[in-house]
């Protein structure tokens, strides 16, 4: 998904799975709402996200000196769901006759879709290009309401609602190039570069409405709507550089290191719309409370670093921690007239196992991510104006990931373990295990594996026979087939002196078997 160069690596045809199951997450926005019941924090949480990710890299071509074969072609999925927020705040005070509720949801999400090829010229080097889809949509509802004069009798002071519904999606097209060099057995290092992402499509629609009712002043009663069905949305992928080591510091040891940059999006001079154009205003305010006008973004730095301890040959113990810096410039501290983003850094550490086999490479672990920095809240319930405020998010995954060439190979290596059954023990190969999609014989290839495997013992024997004996054989073999009245009886060799070898074996004991079944050899 990240270096395709990667793909050629593998040591066959697999596929491959991992599951992030985000099982709590948390959202602060400190003093986020300002109602007319004063200051509140907006907070959000939840459990169960699901981002998945599938893929499956087939293996072709030559081999090269670590016998791995030279080709790969791969193709796969990827979800990813960078925000799933809902924030609530439902507030009254019956005395004072007022009450104020706020919702608003917005989910961003991710899906990539590509193909992949990768090639080995060496044991040392292996290249990789990946040609992907990204399709990136984003919803945002927010419902707000403030009631101020209500009384006991039901007599209503002043009422002031807002719907806003937004829809975007964007598809785009984006290539990775990737390149891996393994100078020595215990360091491989590694390059990726994601050019900016080429927008094939996109779509988007607004509707923004307000309502205001003053019982006590008719005239100071209003309306406002747009609805937009067709809007031109920007949608950025930027470029991408991504850098990784990793070290065997010993056959139980590994080090890995991670560095990455992502590109800008927009400029000062040239922010990024998401709608296409700026929010529209109601009045002095925008219409979404907390939907960006616009934004621009700085290139964004992240690293990670991960260790690997092999505890026994097929458990490793597996940790590492990561940091992300936000790319959006540090906001002003005074008032501004439209909404920003969050501009938010994040610390995660996490840790887990594996369970690893000739085929199969199975990995299950536990994450935290935490996250803090500042945001954006209104300075007046019905008046413009954002000031900052502090920012925090706290998240925990368990995540599940595998690389498997066969699934059988699994469930056999359990019921050796269970059994105790030896690996020394010969076993049957079918010809289904043969003919697996791990490896893209030759029809050459397969006949001498079949051959090997179906071996009688009988040719086993007789290939260790002298060779003045196996040449006698051949030479009767071409004399007339024996029958039952005079079975086949090839002792009386071993009785006879060769006569064009001196070195020759003497006759056999005279306890000797006398007899022996058609094809049988029997050498006591």
């Amino acid at each position: 998904y990240y270096n395709p160069a990667g793909l050629a690596d593998t040591p066959g045809t697999a596929a491959g799975a991992s599951l992030s199951l985000r099982t709590f997450r948390s959202y602060t926005l400190v003093d986020g709402y300002n109602s007319v019941l004063g200051l509140s924090d907006l907070t959000d949480s939840g459990l169960l996200s699901v981002p998945v990710f599938l893929g499956a890299v087939l293996k072709f071509g030559p081999r090269d000196a670590t016998n791995v074969r030279q080709h790969a072609l791969a193709a796969g999925s990827a979800i990813t769901q960078s925000v799933d927020r809902e924030l609530l705040d439902d507030d009254a005070d019956l005395g004072r006759g007022i009450a104020s509720t706020l919702e608003v949801r917005d989910t961003q999400e991710v899906r990539w879709f590509y193909v992949a090829y990768a090639f080995r010229p060496s044991n040392q080097v292996s290249l990789g290009v990946t040609a992907a889809l990204s399709i990136y949509d984003r919803e945002y509802r927010e419902n707000w309401s403030q009631a101020i004069g209500l009384t006991n009798g039901g007599t209503m002071g002043t009422l002031v609602a807002r719907d806003v519904r937004v829809d975007v999606s964007a598809t785009s097209l984006a290539l990775r190039f990737g390149a891996s060099w393994r100078p020595d057995e215990w360091v491989q290092l590694s390059v990726m570069f994601q050019a900016p992402g080429i927008e094939l499509f996109d779509s988007g629609r607004a509707f923004f409405q307000r309502v205001t009712a003053d019982a006590s002043m008719p005239e100071g009663s209003g309306f406002f709507r747009v609805n937009d069905e067709q809007l031109d949305v920007q949608a950025t992928l930027p470029w991408e550089l991504r850098v990784g080591s990793y070290f065997r510091l010993d056959p139980r040891l590994g080090v890995g290191l991670d560095l990455g940059l992502t590109g800008s999006e927009g400029s000062p001079n040239d922010p990024v719309f998401p709608l296409g154009q700026p929010v529209p205003l109601d009045g002095d305010r925008p219409a979404a409370t907390y939907f960006p006008d616009s934004y621009w973004t700085d290139v964004i730095f992240d690293a990670a670093i991960g260790a690997e301890i092999q505890i026994t040959e097929e458990i490793p113990l597996r940790f590492g921690t990561f940091f992300e810096l936000s790319g959006l410039p540090a906001q002003m501290v005074g008032e501004r007239t439209r909404y920003l983003p969050d501009r938010v850094d994040r610390l995660g550490v996490s840790a887990g196992f594996g369970v690893q086999g000739d085929r199969y490479d199975f990995g299950l672990g536990l994450g935290y991510v935490h996250g803090f920095g500042t945001g954006f809240r209104p300075v007046d319930p019905f008046g413009p104006g954002y000031v900052r405020t502090d920012v925090q998010s706290h998240e925990i995954h368990i995540f599940f990931s595998g690389v498997t060439g066969a699934a059988t190979q699994l469930a056999l290596d359990t019921y050796r373990a269970v059994t105790g059954s030896g690996f020394e023990q010969h076993e049957e190969v079918s010809e289904d295990a043969l003919d697996h999609v791990d490896e893209l014989h030759t029809e050459e290839e397969l006949e001498e594996r079949r051959a090997a495997e179906h071996e009688t013992p009988q040719a086993q024997q007789l290939e260790d026979l002298p060779r003045w004996i196996l040449d006698s054989l051949e030479t009767e073999d071409e004399a007339e087939a024996p029958t039952d009245e005079q079975p086949e009886d090839y002792l009386h060799l071993l009785e006879e002196e060769p006569e064009a070898s001196s070195d020759a074996p003497s006759a056999l004991e005279a306890d000797q078997p006398e007899t022996v079944g058609t094809g049988d050899v029997e050498v006591e």
